[in-house]
């Protein structure tokens, strides 16, 4: 109803600017006291909301089974040609059982170091491989069998290192002793003395590369073989190490005309002391 005395036009602007007058004072009001809450809240006058915290998910640790138990595929899912053979080769090394090596069957793009997919009976081996590396996915699969994909991402650089072994002891070192000089028996007699000094002599004849030898002689070997070569070295003074192309651990000492006889026993260093293997662990999570 229009207010007395006052014309339509000017009752209207009155009722205009009271409405904004009070719009105006209850957002005022709405927004102090939004600060003044917002304050008691950062000063703890009011109770922050009780926090929920998030159990953590425990791990379990627990005996590793033997690599030579694991039945082991690697997959190649990068552009890098050979990476899985190479990488197949050094888990070989590391007595994993390898079944299989190929491109990834599923050609599936891996940007991470690797993915290792597994089914429930693989399980412990699974993570027995992940430990290898740094950096590689679990990706448990539906498979009903216990072998172990280990399939490389573009991410990978290496392997990581193993803790490194003993030297062998004489007797762990398969040996051949071959003579180069005119010498006749010389080669048998050599090998009496390495027998009497623990080491497993196999074949004793003639060089069989019929190479001429001037100096004390050449120790043969292959990657598997350098530890034995090197406790052999100890024995012959002088002994050229030569590293060939042959596969497995054996050792060849070829001996040259400069060969007089073996370094003296009571010059050898003395094996260390046996240390106790310690069993591998792996950590799998509970959830």
């Amino acid at each position: 109803m229009a207010e007395t005395g006052l014309t339509p036009r000017v009752a209207r602007a009155r009722r205009l600017r009271r409405r904004h007058t009070i719009a105006l004072t209850t957002v005022a009001g709405l927004l102090l006291l939004t600060f003044l809450w917002a304050t008691a809240y950062y000063r703890s006058w009011s109770p922050h909301p009780t926090a929920v915290s998030t159990p953590a998910c425990p791990s379990v640790v627990k005996n590793a089974p033997s690599p030579a138990s694991v039945r082991l595929n690697v997959y190649n899912a990068t552009d890098r040609s050979g990476l899985a053979h190479t990488v197949a080769e050094q888990l070989r090394k590391r007595s994993f059982t390898v079944v299989y090596v190929s491109n990834d069957p599923e050609k599936a793009v891996v940007h991470r170091a690797a993915d290792v997919r597994f089914g429930s009976r693989g399980t412990d081996a699974a993570y027995l491989v992940a430990q290898q590396l740094t950096g590689a996915r679990m990706m448990p699969d539906d498979r009903s069998d216990a072998t172990v994909d280990l399939v490389l991402g573009t991410g990978f650089t290496a392997l990581l290192p193993t803790p490194p072994k003993p030297p062998p002891l004489p007797g762990q070192i398969p040996l051949n002793v071959y003579n180069t000089t005119f010498r006749t028996g010389l080669a048998a007699s050599v090998a009496t003395e390495l027998g009497a000094r623990g080491f497993h002599v196999g074949r004793v004849t003639n060089d069989p590369l019929r190479r001429m030898i001037l100096d004390v002689g050449e120790i043969r070997y292959g990657d598997d073989g350098a530890p034995g070569a090197k406790v052999l070295a100890q024995h012959l003074t002088g002994a050229r190490l030569v590293h060939d192309a042959r596969s497995g651990t054996s050792v060849d000492l070829v001996i040259g005309n400069a060969f007089t006889a073996l370094t003296p026993i009571a010059q050898v260093p003395q094996p260390p002391a046996p240390t106790p293997t310690p069993v591998p662990k792996i950590t799998l999570p509970r959830c």
